[in-house]
């Protein structure tokens, strides 16, 4: 993601990688533009990501490795519960 440090706004989100499926890397796109950061803390951010299914018909989005609020807590814009 690319950042404006100003706003904290995502001005640009995109795949370095595809999974192959234009519906999950659209997915992962469409959330990833929504994120905000705090003002003046990042310019770019890599985020790893991983899908898995769930079940027959559940499709699970989870972060690769650690929980990506909690590492990024002190960048995002909303409090963490």
């Amino acid at each position: 993601m690319e950042v404006d440090p100003a706003t904290g706004d995502v001005t640009r989100a995109y795949m370095s990688q595809s999974t192959g499926s234009w519906i999950l890397d659209n997915a992962a796109i469409s959330a990833f533009s929504r994120w905000r950061f705090k003002k003046g803390t990042v310019t770019r951010v890599r985020t790893p990501i991983r899908f898995t299914l769930g079940g027959m018909v559940s499709t699970k989005f989870s972060v690769h490795k650690e929980n990506m609020d909690d590492v990024l807590a002190r960048f995002l814009e909303k409090e963490r519960s």
